[in-house]
């Protein structure tokens, strides 16, 4: 008999076409069983269009869009929407997905037209918020007017001719705005929960001490219903910028509230020394992921409206009340848009009287010199 606790691997040799080989026992042993792996190529689900309980909604304005006359156009730049519950780094890590701006750009570019607006691919880099004048930008951090000039009419020509081939006028105003974005907020833990729950049951009387357990054991049974559900919170904060003066034209912070719900069923029944049982389980999960996507399409609805709910109808798009408190009135755009140009004059008017103050000041401190040196 070999002694187990003393029992060696040793190498076995094994012939190959390159050579004698040797493979330790201890590999030699774990081939003896064998594992068959088997790959389906024809998995059971297809793909399905991505939806949310806005997709609807946003399908109407974007038929709305197509039929409408907006005057305006806009070229819209998506620079990121970020994770902002943890910390940016190479060791980020969040349940939340990367993959906000490709989302965003693409619930902008399904429902936008040309001749009313088109989302670019990449973010140009005179739009950065990096001050160095190589990149396009002034000494201020905005767009030089030559550059601008040169951006707008690059892309102009497209809005034009998709103008023309529906039979609109030229428009006289393209606009970029610059949309930005974070997820401010992820409550892991529940932010409410609760739970109802019912039990009903029978079970064998006490037997006398002249009874037989046999004869006189009478059938149990017990049931469970109940339901339990827990909430999570997500928010998401959503900015347009005019990079042509680098003002917030408008922002907006959106909150979902998202659910789990369990509802159960048991049943059991026994008679003598056995019993049946039944049970039945109805699990609903309101997806993390999910919720991003109806964030992202809810920014989507607010920023198509704040565009072109001036001149488009989209009233009908508002299903009900909740939809229709996502966006502003027409009049409170116009006033913030308003308001941010004349404060853009109001410093551009400043700016002006300051460098002609410093003019004046310098004339005067350098002014004209006799023959002793002397100021005049």
């Amino acid at each position: 008999m070999i002694n187990a606790n003393k029992m060696q691997l040793l190498p076995v040799a094994v012939k190959s076409k390159l050579g004698i080989v040797f493979v330790s026992g201890l590999a030699m042993l774990s081939g003896c069983a064998s594992n068959t792996l088997e790959i389906s190529s024809n998995l059971r689900e297809t793909p399905e269009i991505s939806r949310s309980n806005m997709s609807s909604s946003i399908a109407c304005m974007a038929s709305a869009l197509q039929k409408g006359n907006s005057q305006s156009a806009y070229i819209f730049l998506v620079r990121d929407i970020n994770d902002g519950t943890v910390k940016e780094g190479p060791y980020q890590d969040s349940p939340l997905s990367d993959a906000g701006r490709i989302q965003l750009i693409n619930v902008l570019s399904e429902h936008l037209y040309p001749h009313v607006g088109l989302v670019t691919d990449n973010f140009p880099t005179m739009f950065t918020q990096i001050g160095k004048e190589d990149v396009g930008l002034n000494r201020f951090g905005m767009p030089s007017p030559e550059n601008l000039n040169v951006f707008i009419s690059a892309y102009s020509g497209v809005i034009q001719n998709a103008r023309n081939s529906r039979g609109l006028p030229t428009t006289n105003s393209i606009t970029p705005l610059i949309v930005s974005g974070a997820f401010t907020r992820f409550d892991t833990d529940n932010i409410a929960q609760e739970g109802v729950g019912n039990n009903l049951g029978t079970r064998t009387k006490r037997l006398a001490e002249n009874e037989l357990d046999e004869i006189w054991r009478k059938p149990t049974g017990e049931m469970d219903f109940g339901n339990t559900s827990s909430a999570r919170a997500l928010s998401l904060v959503l900015t347009l910028t005019d990079p042509r003066n680098n003002l917030v034209v408008a922002s907006q912070s959106f909150d979902l509230v998202f659910y789990r719900s369990n509802k159960s069923f048991r049943l059991r029944v026994g008679m003598g020394e056995g019993y049946y049982g039944i049970s039945k389980d109805n699990v609903v999960v309101e997806g993390v992921h999910s919720a991003q996507k109806t964030l992202l399409d809810a920014a989507a609805f607010w920023l198509l409206n704040k565009a072109y709910g001036g001149q488009t109808n989209f009233g009908g798009c508002f299903l009900n009340d909740a939809q229709q408190k996502l966006n502003m009135t027409t009049e409170q755009f116009a006033e913030i848009s308003e308001s941010n140009r004349a404060a853009q004059q109001a410093l551009a008017e400043k700016a002006i009287r300051a460098r002609r103050n410093t003019s004046s000041e310098k004339d005067d401190k350098e002014g004209k010199t006799d023959k002793n040196g002397k100021t005049e």
